[in-house]
């Protein structure tokens, strides 16, 4: 697959120090309607996503003030790992200088990226 083979797409620059051997975390969404959503994303102009750790959320931010609730965490039962992977995740935006991507993927065999962005938290 190259980089002509997804739809939808938009980079951030990465700073000018940044770690070329840095793993970026990211978040990877399967849906059977991958396009349709990649376009959807590329529309709202996606800026930051995050969790929101108290509530359980993961938010999608576009521009200054608009946020969508995008999804909920699951609960689970033993309290030690709760939130695990949420945290991770923002624990690791933070060693990425705040660097992070969302990826759109279909559940063909063919695993097409629909749509890709690496977006940068402000603040970092």
């Amino acid at each position: 697959m190259t980089s002509g083979d997804i739809s939808f797409s938009g980079f951030c620059p990465l700073p000018t120090n940044f770690d070329k051997n840095q793993q970026i975390p990211g978040i990877v969404i399967y849906s059977e309607r991958a396009r349709s959503l990649s376009g959807w994303l590329d529309g709202i102009e996606l800026c930051n996503v995050f969790c929101d750790l108290e509530n359980k959320n993961l938010i999608l931010e576009c521009g200054l003030d608009i946020q969508f609730l995008f999804a909920k965490f699951s609960e689970t039962k033993n309290s030690k790992n709760s939130n695990f992977e949420p945290k991770f995740f923002e624990k690791n935006k933070k060693i990425s200088q705040g660097m992070h991507f969302v990826a759109v993927q279909s559940y063909s065999k063919q695993n097409e990226i629909a749509g890709i962005w690496t977006l940068k938290s402000q603040g970092f």
